[in-house]
């Protein structure tokens, strides 16, 4: 039976989603039933041609951007999620919740099923103050 549910993935080309994305190659069940829809900025670059080798169909898009994040989701039934903060812009946080929410509505207006949302614990805290959010 030909795998027929997408699932999409943020982060396609970083250590999240693309553990994600061999976890579901890897295993057979998973394989079988959900076909994957790799999310990348820039497609063109090596990570992402080499995901498409491996049968992931790669498409573009930023959180950023929400008409490339529901063009992106047309048709997917489920994705897992994530925004990556950049610690040294002063408008970290916002930009994280509104990236987070674009995600969201995108997924809502094209009627997903299913959001998983990777988030990160407290980075002041785990960085020992290193690391400080605006």
């Amino acid at each position: 039976m030909a795998a027929e549910k997408w699932l999409m993935v943020f982060g396609a080309t970083g250590q999240q989603g693309g553990s994600i994305i061999r976890y579901v190659l890897d295993d057979p069940i998973l394989s079988s039933k959900f076909r994957i829809r790799a999310v990348t900025r820039s497609p063109s670059l090596p990570p992402a041609q080499a995901l498409e080798a491996k049968g992931v169909q790669v498409v573009q898009a930023d959180a950023d951007d929400e008409d490339s994040l529901r063009q992106a989701m047309r048709g997917a039934y489920m994705t897992f999620a994530m925004t990556l903060p950049i610690f040294h812009d002063k408008d970290a946080r916002q930009r994280g919740i509104a990236q987070g929410r674009a995600i969201a509505d995108a997924a809502v207006v094209e009627r997903l099923e299913y959001i998983i949302f990777s988030t990160l614990p407290h980075v002041q805290k785990i960085s020992n103050g290193e690391y400080r959010l605006p």
